[in-house]
């Protein structure tokens, strides 16, 4: 998943890689923290760089995005230090390999929508509404628990230590 900032963002993106899409240890060496959606849990990797964000699950495998033993649901987190204007502000799918909901979240950790993104997508990928954080997980995954806009995302304080 990779960040649009505006259109000046994706002329630049469009034509080069971010550093580390093409390392599978990048997930590992990422900061994760434990979040959860109603009675539902996920482990979330924290993208809070504009590495980390621009990255998002590119390259990633599918089996990464699987249930874990424990029942928490594997997810990526983007964290942003001011809200978003979902005008200017949005996700594709470049080199991102497996189909994935992104559910956009205010600054009260409310969601406000949610939508299912397509492998290789090169549109961009909007909120209905301002947003503050972004939470992504495979495809169909937030049907299937019932999740949905205005339910409530809580996660540790903690992840928005060092946003950059």
């Amino acid at each position: 998943m990779v960040l649009i900032v505006g259109s000046g963002l994706l002329a630049h993106v469009g034509g080069c890689t971010p550093p580390g899409a093409d390392n599978p240890d990048r997930f590992d060496q990422m900061e994760q923290a434990d979040m959860s959606i109603g009675e539902q849990t996920f482990s979330a990797w924290i993208a809070k760089t504009d590495n980390e964000r621009e990255l998002g699950f590119m390259e990633v495998e599918a089996q990464r995005l699987a249930t874990l033993p424990d029942g928490r649901h594997p997810g990526m987190m983007f964290i942003f230090n001011s809200d978003r204007d979902p005008a200017r502000y949005g996700f594709w799918m470049r080199r991102v390999p497996v189909p994935l909901d992104i559910a956009f979240v205010n600054s009260d950790r409310s969601i406000v929508t949610i939508k299912t993104m397509a492998p290789f997508d090169s549109r961009t990928t909007h909120s209905e509404a301002t947003y503050r954080y972004a939470l992504e997980v495979r495809a169909g995954l937030f049907k299937e628990l019932g999740i949905e806009e205005g339910s409530t995302l809580d996660f540790p304080d903690t992840v928005l230590n060092n946003v950059q």
